[in-house]
């Protein structure tokens, strides 16, 4: 007598609880990536700003 083992990471979901999880999954990384976008966008605008500063000293001698 052998007891089969239920797989509990398969579940059956509807095609519609399959379409919102994969909606909240993108909008999840579309998040993610949208908050490095803007860390990097300051970043470059720190070095710019700083760059436009150097060269305005140089031509201003």
């Amino acid at each position: 007598m052998t007891e089969e083992k239920k797989d509990e990471s398969f579940e059956i979901i509807s095609d519609k609880e399959k379409m919102w999880r994969d909606n909240l999954a993108d909008a999840k990384t579309n998040r993610e990536k949208s908050e490095a976008n803007v860390l990097i966008n300051e970043a470059i605008e720190k070095v710019a700003e700083a760059e436009v500063k150097k060269e305005a000293e140089k031509n201003a001698r």
